[in-house]
C-alpha cells in the first residue's frame, strides 16, 4: 500500500488548486489586508479625537489646522464609503 504523502510529486498533481478556489483565497487575503489598513487608519484617528470633538462642538474657526482636519476627515469618510459600497457589491 502506497501513501500519497510520501509520493509527493504524484500526489501534488491530484491536489491541484482550482482557479476559483485560488481566486477566493486571493480575495480573502485582499479583504483581510483592507480590513487591517482600515482598522489602523481608524485607530490613528483616536489621537485626533479631542480636536475632532472641538471641531464639532465649537464655532468654526477658519485656521489652517481646522481646514487640514476637515480634509483628513473627508478623506477617511470617502474611503470608508467606497469600501462599504464595494463590500455591498461583493456580498457577504
Amino acid at each position: 500500500m502506497t501513501n500519497d504523502f510520501f509520493n509527493w510529486p504524484a500526489a501534488a498533481g491530484t491536489m491541484a488548486v482550482t482557479p476559483g478556489i485560488r481566486r477566493r483565497a486571493v480575495d480573502d487575503v485582499n479583504r483581510l489586508r483592507e480590513a487591517a489598513e482600515r482598522d489602523q487608519l481608524w485607530a490613528s484617528l483616536r489621537a485626533l479625537l479631542p480636536e475632532i470633538e472641538r471641531l464639532g462642538r465649537e464655532p468654526w474657526e477658519d485656521t489652517d489646522r481646522a481646514r487640514q482636519l476637515v480634509r483628513v476627515l473627508a478623506g477617511v469618510v470617502a474611503a470608508e464609503l467606497r469600501y462599504r459600497a464595494g463590500a455591498a457589491e461583493d456580498g457577504p
